[in-house]
């Protein structure tokens, strides 16, 4: 949490959040951020616990999302211009004692596309891959941009 102090030295007054990736997401990393005055953001690994709390978002709350520009999905090997987002209040690290944080699952959804829908083998159902970040910011989940 240098990063944070060091911020604060040079006269940051205002919300920190800090981004991190998937590795950081633990007990003792969120715990230091909270203590240390500032907010989080940080990469969720796909276990159990968060596909359950996915699972658990109803379909009426994902909002879809257009990129103005495509972008490529390493996954797909495609180019990719439509998402869908959603979140939902998630409790982590409830197995440790007196470090469960509650706070925003934040969960973007991408078509995993039916490679062998050309075939004939149309879907029966949509199938999606989830992105999920944990965070307590306190910003919008989808800002519109002008225009």
């Amino acid at each position: 949490m240098q990063a944070i102090g060091t911020a604060r030295a040079c006269g940051c007054t205002g919300l920190l959040i800090v981004r991190l990736d998937s590795a950081y997401y633990n007990a003792a990393v969120i715990g230091a951020v909270r203590r240390a005055d500032a907010r989080f953001s940080v990469t969720v690994p796909m276990n159990l616990s968060i596909r359950a709390a996915i699972a658990s978002i109803g379909e009426d709350a994902w909002t879809p999302i257009r990129y103005p520009r495509a972008i490529w999905d390493d996954q797909l090997q495609a180019w990719t211009s439509d998402a869908e987002v959603a979140e939902v209040k998630y409790t982590a690290f409830a197995s440790k004692k007196g470090q469960a944080v509650t706070a925003r699952l934040v969960v973007r959804r991408v078509r995993d596309l039916n490679k062998k829908a050309a075939g004939g083998q149309d879907e029966l159902f949509p199938l999606w891959r989830y992105h999920a970040v944990f965070t307590d910011s306190p910003f919008e989940l989808v800002i519109s941009s002008p225009g």
